[in-house]
Parts: C-alpha cells; structure tokens; sequence
C-alpha cells in the first residue's frame, strides 16, 4: 500500500505549503489535502482549461468528505481550506445552499468578466462559484435531488456551452429559466456514509456519484486536546494566500509537454483498463470518468507549482493521490 505521506509532502509548491499549514491539526492528511486541491480549483475557475480532442477540460471538482458523525473532523478541515479561498475577494463562494433554486442563485449573481487570453486581451462573461457545504445532506436531499437537482449538477460538472453559445438555461416547474452565461461549479461538501447509502446508492452506476471525489477518513490523525497553534501558522496563512491569489491570475490553456502526454496516453491505453478490472464493478461509471478526474487534477498540480505546463510529475502524482483516496471509496459509499 502506497503511502500518503511519502507522495503528497514535498514538492514544496503551493499544496505541500498548505499541508505544513495544516499539519497540526487533528484532520486526517487527505483531508487537507483533498481541501487545497477544490481551494486551487476553486480559484482557477473557468478561465484556464485542457484541451482534451474536441472539449475542453476544466478544473472544477466535485469533492465530499465521508466520514462517521463527529469522528475524523470533516468541517473543520474543509473550513481551514475555505478559510483562504475567502482571502481572494474576486472569487464567488456561496456557503450552505439548501435547495436546487439557491444554487442557481447562487450562479446567476457569481457572473463576471474575465480575460479569455492575454494574448488577446479578449474578455468573456462567465459564472464561476465554489459551493461549500458542511452537511451536503442539506442540499442533496433525496427530494431535490429527484425533483432536478441531480440533473443540474450532471450538467454543471462539464462546464457547458462554449463562448460562441455562452447562455445555460434550466427550467425548473413553476419557476422562471434561469440563464446563466458559461457555469462553472466548484463542490467541497461533507456527509456521512449512511447519507450516501440512503440517497447515493442507488445511483453508484449512473451519473452523479461517479463525478464526485469520495473522500473516506474515520478516524483523527490525531488528539489535540487544546489544539495550539503555533505563531508561525499565521504568517504561512498570509503566504498562502498571497499565493493563491496569483494562482487566481491564471488565464488560458494548460498544455502537456512531450513526456506528460505520452505517461496519459499509456496509462490510458494500457493501464487504465486493469484499474477498472480489479475494482470493485459497482464504480464502473467512475472509472470512465477517471481519465477526466485525472487531468482535472493534474492541472490543479501545475498550477499549485506555478505553471500552466502540465508535467509528467503532475500526472503520476494525480494517480498516486487518485489510487490512494479509491482504496477507502467502497467505505465511504457505505456499500463496503
């Protein structure tokens, strides 16, 4: 078995930073980790992207931290992500939404105006927000979730429409179509395993389920009774945040240099079909979607780096992080 600390400590980019930042409080590592990987995402929004063939990629992600009620510190390691992402007064973030109608809301007035290209100088319209919810439950119900809400994040989760065709429209019965030009959504959500057994399971092979990152901890990496923080914490949190902010000056195409594009090409000819055989067949839907998370996440690698060059280094740490966040998966669906 891989483990976490040997991979995920040390590049000294910005994500290694945050996991100094973070390292003494009692939320697991993968925690921290998963929380600096949407707060980058977060930031970045629509303006960069991976041209995959005909689509563009974008780096939104669509992550929940499962655990047991009261265990392993969910919110309160996802709220020291959020905590940053704040600091970027540029960045739309809408906390606790509660039904399908706020978070279109909540995309309706996320809209702004950004450069497409420095290049050109040319400006779009797009509506990028991070929803950050302690009890997804509260949103997700099965009730919304039957009456469009599950259909609303399918849709979302590939940012939809192109700049030559900006406007998304969703109607919901009874309520005016809401019209939202170029959606981009950014999820870092908490629940319980027996909350997704109840309203997840019965979806595990079909769409939404499989377009989130279930993150799985049961425990505390450790007591803190007081939980002292040490002074050197809050100048890293400045820094962090200094950083972060020109991770948000992004704009444009991330590209693939020789060597990143020939690691994807054999791990996804080669090595991707013996993932999906030895799994479990039930994330059959997640492991089609898996080449989508992998470069998802290993745009967030390059930018937590400093650069819009995507390396080798930033695919193969993306399926270290991917391979060990999947060996909990089963647990955290509530169906192990």
């Amino acid at each position: 078995m891989v483990k976490p600390g040997e991979v995920l400590q040390g590049e000294g980019d910005w994500i290694s930073k945050y996991l100094e930042y973070t390292k003494d409080h009692e939320g697991p590592l993968m925690f921290h980790y998963w929380a600096a990987v949407s707060v980058i995402a977060g930031s970045l929004e629509r303006k960069v992207w991976i041209q995959r063939g005909y689509e563009k990629i974008h780096p939104n992600m669509y992550i929940l931290f499962v655990g047991p009620p009261g265990k392993a510190r969910k919110s309160a390691s996802a709220n020291l992500g959020i905590n940053v992402l704040e600091t970027v007064k540029t960045v739309s973030l809408a906390a606790d939404k509660t039904s399908t109608e706020a978070l279109l809301r909540a995309l309706d007035v996320s809209k702004k105006e950004s450069l497409w290209s420095k290049e050109t100088n040319k400006m779009f319209a797009h509506s990028s927000v991070t929803i950050w919810s302690r009890e997804f439950g509260l949103l997700a119900s099965r009730k919304e979730l039957e009456r469009g809400l599950s259909q609303v994040l399918i849709d979302l989760y590939d940012c939809p429409k192109t700049p030559q065709n900006p406007i998304w429209t969703y109607d919901l019965i009874g309520r005016t179509p809401s019209k939202i030009p170029l959606p981009c959504l950014n999820i870092l959500g908490c629940t319980t395993p027996k909350w997704i057994a109840k309203n997840f399971s019965m979806e595990i092979e079909e769409g939404l389920p499989s377009r989130f990152i279930h993150v799985f901890e049961e425990k505390k990496r450790h007591k803190d009774a007081l939980e002292l923080v040490p002074e050197i914490r809050m100048s890293q949190f400045v820094h962090l945040s200094d950083e972060l902010r020109k991770i948000h000056n992004y704009v444009g195409e991330f590209t693939l240099d020789k060597k990143a594009l020939a690691r994807y090409a054999y791990w996804y000819e080669e090595e991707e079909e013996h993932d999906r055989k030895t799994s479990d067949e039930r994330f059959g839907a997640y492991y089609e979607r898996k080449p989508r998370h992998l470069l998802k996440l290993s745009m967030i690698h390059a930018a937590a780096r400093g650069t819009k060059d995507v390396e080798e280094r930033d695919l193969n740490r993306s399926l270290v992080v991917l391979s060990i966040t999947e060996e909990k998966m089963v647990k955290s669906l509530g169906i192990g």
